[in-house]
């Protein structure tokens, strides 16, 4: 990258350790105030904003090629990292949009699987995979889900974080997880599947 109000930062670790640190400085409002830091990954909300309306795009042209009137229901299957393309479909669903289910898709880094099928939104090590834009072991986003899954309980989401920042970990109580698996699904992914699949596309379909 040459241009000159660029400057590209190098850092070692996975999704988490850069996260981290992007949320602490946006966070602070004497960072922000002085250097007018922002962001444009999904800790910034405005992004969550864009990707839930193209919740909305995608299913209205689903419809159009496919023939189905608009109020037909849509499955969207979603990579899964940080969740915030999951927040968004949520959204979307709340505001109105026919989404019959969100399908969460997770490599060895599983963390979204585990709190899905069991409850256990519990930290592990980053394992090295070859989707390294979803290897992230504690998706920040979450906590926007959580804020929903409880009716906008702002102190019981916020009990909730403290717990998995003090803990590494937070379990849903049942109530939680049975209304998440109502709205959700998950399935973890290995490398040797992930790679098969898209090999086979492009075999099959010419689509890479």
């Amino acid at each position: 990258v040459t241009s000159p109000n660029v400057t590209v930062i190098t850092y070692q670790g996975g999704g988490d350790d850069m996260d981290g640190p992007i949320k602490s400085l946006i966070m602070d409002p004497g960072m922000r105030k002085k250097h007018g830091v922002g962001g444009v990954n999904s800790i910034n909300w405005c992004r969550v904003c864009a990707q839930t309306a193209h919740y909305f795009w995608s299913h209205f042209r689903a419809a159009e090629q496919k023939g189905r009137p608009i109020s037909s229901p849509s499955i969207f299957a979603i990579p899964t990292g940080a969740m915030g393309n999951v927040v968004a479909g949520h959204i979307a669903k709340l505001m109105g949009l026919p989404i019959e289910g969100l399908r969460c898709g997770v490599n060895a880094n599983d963390i979204v699987d585990r709190a899905f099928t069991r409850g256990e939104f519990h930290k592990h090590d980053l394992v090295r995979t070859v989707s390294e834009a979803i290897n992230i072991q504690v998706p920040y986003n979450f906590e926007r889900l959580l804020y929903y899954l409880t009716d906008q309980d702002c102190a019981q989401t916020k009990a909730a974080m403290e717990s998995v920042t003090e803990t590494g970990k937070y379990t849903l109580p049942g109530h939680l997880l049975t209304k998440l698996q109502s709205l959700f699904s998950s399935s973890r992914v290995d490398d040797d599947a992930c790679l098969g699949t898209i090999k086979r596309y492009h075999d099959q379909r010419g689509y890479l």
